[in-house]
């Protein structure tokens, strides 16, 4: 088989592992894992037939090092992280951008085309039939609809933003570099839709960035583009205007235009969310400035140092990539960060005014820059660099613009590997691919497992639990917590049922068992609130003399869990408990009446706020009736009741 036909089938992989990882498909977690392998595996022929490492073309870019710099930072952190294997599961998914880009850069030039061709027109057509599917739901489906944008598949309509801004601009790269004006005018009509699904995604950020770079990619290349493709452009733009005016006169629908009308009018709801999120990262970051809390940590961390009236986001992203990384892997997270971009934009600069690219070719390599630098300004306020479509794409977009503006006359060779057997050479640049994938598959399929046992305990099959969570411990090398979570139920079951009639040496036993769990958990954990409320009920079911001397008190443990999160309800409603036993009706209200703010995604809640309200009128706490009803309120928003 030749190697150019080796290319392109290993660009038609990486597409399947884009597609895959949009998680269209449950279940989610061998989804990604089937992403990651395939994606990391389709790279290895990009590798394995090149040119000996010492030839010019096997040389990456200084870009290249400082992107394996991030890559390798990324990796260490896992060695401190708060949760090592959360850190290790995501540093698995993270591999992709770089691993695309260094896999691309240090390709032999024959291999590198074919594999850009086919990855590129086989991505392009996914990311067309998302667009499609995004103006099937505005026009047709709006049950799909959350708050009148489209998500779906995505959870974050910005996300999907992203990636239909980087699609676009990459489809008039395509459209100016295509053979034929038949090919041209096709990946032109491709650039048309996934505008108009773009506009439809109705996100300020990424529409702001868009049309700026449309109006720079116009000002600058107009005397190139005009002349062949004026027609296109202009009914483009015919187009866009009547699909927004359909989508605007929709009910239910929120059009780019209301949605910057809001803006303007000072409704800026989603601005205040995100000052409030970076003020808490800007806490996080205070704590462990030089080397982070661990890559993809911050949702771990971030709810001990959430404002109260931080309400609206879910906690998982800080919504600004840059400030993310500082908080995850250190300072030098966000400098490599900005000297990768930095070093992206000196490279075009060179390609730029060295002039030897005729005026099409100009214009096409210019898109794809506007392109990649709207997705970077656009992680400033999102987060496209944690979302593993957005990465994978982006990865590829970026290592196609770096081949198109190659013009050094050096690089950075592997040197010391000149002299190496071919073979060698080869595994030893194909090693750190092929062991992230043997790391990173264990782990992955210990959380599938992980999530079997839980679906297993919800349908009370205690024979597939306790299977399922044997397999994900033994799976996952030991190194996933929540499999010994899960593990304490059962010996947990047997105290709080029975352990007023068994033994203290029985208690003794079972308590030895759920607390050496707990403690595995935990130095898997740091971070995880469930351990120590599970700490306060091993506690509670137990006689006082079983408990060893020094260990936390039940209340002391659920505390513990509150400042670790204090949206778990289970811990705050278990203290107020302690307290209402006790009969101090102050106390118990002063712990209910903390967590009002807090806004819970479990409706349980509704409950949790009428004993709050029952409590305050019998201490006649008038002040605190409107905190209630307006928490009330805002729980209706997050999590409607039925009629």
């Amino acid at each position: 088989m030749k190697i150019t036909t080796i290319a392109r089938l290993s660009g038609l992989f990486w597409a399947l592992a884009f597609f895959l990882s949009l998680g269209t498909i449950p279940p989610l977690e061998i989804e990604r894992l089937e992403a990651m392998v395939f994606g990391l595996f389709s790279l290895l022929p990009l590798i394995l037939c090149g040119r000996p490492l010492g030839a010019r073309v096997m040389a990456a870019p200084r870009v290249g090092g400082l992107m394996l710099g991030l890559w390798l930072l990324a990796t260490v952190s896992c060695a401190w992280s708060v949760a090592p294997p959360i850190s290790l599961i995501y540093l698995g998914i993270f591999c992709c951008l770089p691993a695309t880009v260094l896999a691309v850069l240090i390709a032999d030039p024959a291999v590198r085309q074919g594999f850009l061709q086919s990855a590129l027109v086989c991505a392009g057509i996914v990311v067309l039939g998302l667009a499609v599917w995004a103006l099937v739901q505005i026009f047709f489906m709006p049950e799909h609809l959350v708050y009148g944008q489209v998500r779906d598949p995505f959870s974050n309509p910005n996300i999907f933003a992203a990636l239909l801004s980087l699609g676009f601009f990459t489809a008039l790269a395509m459209a100016l570099q295509a053979d034929g004006k038949g090919s041209a005018r096709l990946l032109m009509a491709a650039a048309f839709i996934i505008l108009c699904a773009f506009v439809a995604m109705a996100g300020k950020a990424a529409s702001m960035l868009l049309f700026a770079g449309v109006a720079i990619w116009l000002a600058v290349s107009w005397r190139a583009i005009f002349p062949a493709h004026w027609k296109s452009l202009a009914s483009m733009a015919a187009g866009l205007i009547m699909v927004e005016g359909l989508i605007a006169n929709l009910p239910g629908r929120a059009s780019l235009l209301s949605s910057m009308g809001g803006l303007v009018e000072g409704n800026v709801t989603s601005s205040l969310a995100r000052l409030d999120l970076w003020r808490a990262t800007w806490a996080m970051i205070a704590k462990h400035p030089w080397t982070g809390a661990g890559y993809r940590s911050f949702f771990l961390v971030y709810p001990s140092e959430r404002l109260p009236g931080e309400i609206y986001s879910g906690g998982f992203m800080a919504h600004n990539d840059p400030l993310q990384l500082w908080a995850e892997i250190g300072v030098m997270g966000p400098i490599l960060f900005y000297a990768i971009g930095l070093g992206v934009f000196y490279r075009f600069i060179r390609f730029w005014r060295e002039g030897a690219a005729a005026g099409t070719m100009k214009a096409s390599v210019l898109a794809l820059f506007l392109g990649c630098s709207a997705f970077v300004a656009h992680s400033h306020v999102d987060f496209p660099f944690y979302a593993m479509p957005t990465m994978m794409v982006f990865g590829l977009v970026l290592a196609w613009l770096l081949a198109k503006t190659d013009i050094e006359a050096k690089a950075t060779p592997l040197d010391f590997m000149a002299g190496w057997p071919r073979a060698l050479q080869g595994v030893a640049v194909a090693g750190p691919v092929m062991a992230i994938v043997m790391v990173f598959t264990p782990i992955m399929l210990g959380e599938y497992q992980t999530g079997r046992a839980e679906q297993a305990m919800q349908r009370g099959d205690m024979q597939g639990f306790g299977r399922a969570v044997n397999a994900a411990n033994k799976i996952g090398w030991g190194m996933n917590d929540r499999p010994y979570l899960q593990a304490t139920r059962v010996p947990m079951g047997i105290l709080e049922t029975r352990g007023a009639r068994l033994g203290q040496e029985e208690q003794m036993k079972l308590f030895q068992q759920v607390d050496s769990l707990l403690n595995r958990a935990q130095d898997r954990n740091a971070m995880m609130a469930g351990v120590w409320y599970q700490r306060g009920l091993l506690v509670r079911a137990v006689s006082p003399a079983v408990v060893p001397s020094g260990y936390p008190e039940e209340a002391a443990c659920f505390a513990r869990a509150m400042a670790i999160n204090p949206l778990y309800l289970p811990a705050r409603l278990a203290l107020a408990d302690i307290y209402e036993k006790r009969g101090d009706k102050k106390k118990t209200l002063e712990v209910l009446a903390a967590g009002v703010a807090w806004p819970y995604t479990s409706y349980d809640s509704y409950a949790y706020l009428d004993r709050t309200e029952t409590l305050a009128k019998a201490l006649h706490r008038d002040d605190l009736l409107p905190v209630i009803a307006q928490a009330r309120e805002r729980q209706k928003s997050r999590l409607p009741v039925g009629e």
